[in-house]
Formats: structure tokens, C-alpha cells, sequence
């Protein structure tokens, strides 16, 4: 339900106005969480700016095509930029975390927080599964990522949990230079990724994990997450069996 003004009150006679920017608010709302991971911001070596020029190398890389951004552009559903600056009274109980901050948004307030839900470093594609409740899920997730607050201590064990995964990937690299060693190079945040995941699933009750993964990243979850004794590691990669080390 939407109702534009600053009382939430509509006369008579804008009652079809009304209706009709309703629809196309949640026409574009939608958009974002349909279309939103096509353009999200996942290309940390900017390849889009660098080969932009190039059809050949865009199509490689998939970059999204300009007319994935008018689908998220306001004015492709008839918004001007006054209406940016207007607020709207936007009241839809299921409509994910971001509705239920408040009822009342500017316009450009509520595109804003779509498009950090939905278009920033991590994209969802999730607007297909039949699943109503596994959608509403992702949905409050994503969108509640923006009003989460970590506090110091928390970052600190993160860091400290991001450092030893570094570390350990580091002297493995200059200890083992021939090897293979399926380092993590650029995705260590994987290791306190995980670790942070089997914390929450202790906290609810989970007694055990089973890990099942590629090579890559291997000997660092053995050693950050299962623990497994780095003097084992070692001496594996040497041919000296755990008896011996």
C-alpha cells in the first residue's frame, strides 16, 4: 500500500495517482531483487572500465548490459527527479527488511537501500525459487545486512581469524614454492567466513559438520578450521608419515 504526502492521507480525486505510482514503486522495488545481482559491484580488477571498448572481452567477462540498468533506473518507470525528494507512505508487511525499518521514505532514501541490498560487492539471484518462504528468507538477510552493526571485538576476532589464514597461506607459498599447495591467494576471508558459519550452527544446536570442498583452500581449512596439526601438514607434503612427525 502506498500513499503519497506527508499524513499518509489521499483525497478522492488522487486516489488513481496514487494507484498508479503504487504499482510502479513495486514494479521497481521488484526489479531490485530480480535483476539486482546483473549489475552488482563484483568486478573488485574494474576489467568493466579497462576493456569497455572491447565487445569481444565484455562478453567474456559478462558485463551487464546497459539496459539491465534502466530496469533499475527510476525514471524508466516514470519517477522525475522531484519525485526523488517526495516522500511515500509504503506499508507491505512481507516485504522484507528494509520496509519494516519504517513506513515512511523519500524516494531516493528507499532506492538507495535497494541498491545496497541488492547492487553492492555481493549479488543474489533468488527471485526464481517457487519456495515462498525460502525467498522471504534471503530476502530479510540481504536487506538487513545494512542495518547489522559488528561490534569491536567482533572485527578484531574476524581480523585475527583473516590474519592467520593470510599467514599460514604465506609461509606454506615460500616453504613449499614447488608444491601444490591449492592456496587461497585473494579469497582468505573464506576461512573466517567459515569459521563464523559452524560458530552460529554451534550456537543453534549443531553438533557436527562435514566439509566438503575443491582443492583450493584445502590445507588452510585443515589447519584454521579442523585444526589439524600444521607439523602434520608438513610433514605430509614431505612424504613423512603422521606417526613419524
Amino acid at each position: 500500500m502506498l500513499k503519497a504526502g506527508g499524513t499518509g492521507q489521499v483525497s478522492g480525486a488522487d486516489t488513481a495517482r496514487v494507484s498508479d505510482e503504487s504499482i510502479r514503486l513495486t514494479m521497481l522495488l521488484r526489479s531490485f531483487m530480480t535483476h539486482g545481482h546483473l549489475i552488482a559491484d563484483v568486478d573488485p580488477l574494474n576489467l568493466r572500465e579497462v576493456y569497455k571498448d572491447s565487445p569481444t572481452l565484455a562478453k567474456k567477462f559478462r558485463f551487464p548490459d546497459e539496459s539491465l540498468f534502466a530496469l533499475l533506473d527510476p525514471h524508466s518507470y516514470g519517477f522525475t527527479n522531484e519525485d526523488l525528494e517526495r516522500e511515500f507512505y509504503y506499508m507491505n508487511p512481507y516485504g522484507g527488511a528494509i520496509l519494516q525499518q519504517k513506513s515512511m521514505w523519500k524516494l531516493k532514501d528507499l532506492i538507495k537501500a535497494y541498491r545496497e541490498a541488492y547492487c553492492t560487492k555481493i549479488g543474489v539471484e533468488f527471485m526464481h525459487i517457487a519456495e515462498t518462504e525460502k525467498c522471504n528468507w534471503i530476502r530479510k538477510k540481504f536487506e538487513s545486512l545494512q542495518y547489522d552493526t559488528i561490534d569491536d571485538e567482533v572485527k578484531l576476532h574476524m581480523y585475527t581469524r583473516l590474519n592467520a589464514a593470510h599467514s599460514w597461506g604465506s609461509f606454506m607459498a615460500s616453504k613449499f614454492n614447488t608444491m601444490k599447495r591449492f592456496g587461497l591467494e585473494g579469497c582468505e576471508s573464506f576461512i573466517p567466513g567459515l569459521k563464523y558459519l559452524i560458530d552460529v550452527a554451534v550456537e543453534d544446536g549443531c553438533r557436527g559438520v562435514v566439509i566438503g570442498m575443491p582443492h583450493r583452500g584445502r590445507l588452510n581449512t585443515l589447519a584454521n578450521v579442523v585444526r589439524k596439526r600444521k607439523s602434520v601438514i608438513m610433514g605430509e607434503l614431505q612424504g613423512i608419515t603422521p606417526d613419524n612427525v
